[in-house]
């Protein structure tokens, strides 16, 4: 299935997400692939889709601070970072306060989940109706080039994943700045978007 930017009805889209949909997506830097956080299968068939490792960890995509607050360890420097810079740009591994709440796919070696919060239209009116995180991955096959024409998306993943939502091409991009907060001290995992030089200056 295509849902278009103009005919999309997030009440469907919700109830196929909460079925175990996998779909590709908008997001302010790319298309990505994602499905409910909760269900293994679905996972499963991103990682098959993608043919990515499964040493790789998948980030997730989440509504507000107020979610992130709910379900991760938050320092003041994270939370500092995280009030600057999200919704947008920025990736922050985070500690969660209960690690059984997650697939074993999203949580690394250090024990934490690679975060953020989009600022696309679509991810803000979907959450509007969800209340849970989304996987949030880049729609390629892994170690290929990430995907910005909505066309060659369809070609490349209609017949691979449940849905797809067309909000045409997307303006190319490095993709999300991945940092980590170790003692305080800001690792770059990912220089994207986000200069990490503006990062530090916030700090």
């Amino acid at each position: 299935m295509i849902f278009s930017e103009k005919n999309i009805n997030f009440d469907h889209l919700t109830n196929l997400i909460l079925n175990g949909s996998v779909f590709c997506y908008p997001t302010e830097t790319l298309y990505g692939i994602g499905c409910i956080y909760s269900n293994q299968d679905s996972i499963t068939k991103i990682f098959n889709i993608k043919n990515r490792n499964v040493k790789q960890k998948m980030s997730l995509l989440f509504k507000d601070f107020k979610m992130l607050n709910d379900l991760f360890y938050i320092n003041a420097l994270e939370k500092k970072i995280i009030k600057t810079f999200l919704p947008g740009k920025l990736s922050i591994l985070l500690e969660p306060k209960k690690s059984d709440n997650f697939n074993e796919n999203l949580v690394g070696d250090n024990g934490k989940i690679s975060c953020r919060i989009s600022s696309h239209d679509f991810v803000i009116n979907l959450f509007s109706k969800i209340n849970f995180p989304i996987i949030s991955t880049s729609a390629n096959v892994s170690g290929n080039q990430n995907i910005y024409n909505s066309s060659f998306l369809i070609n490349e993943f209609s017949s691979k994943v449940d849905f797809i939502v067309d909000y045409g091409d997307i303006k190319e991009s490095k993709g999300s700045t991945i940092i980590n907060i170790v003692n305080n001290n800001v690792n770059l995992l990912r220089e994207g978007d986000i200069p990490s030089k503006k990062i530090m200056e916030v700090i």
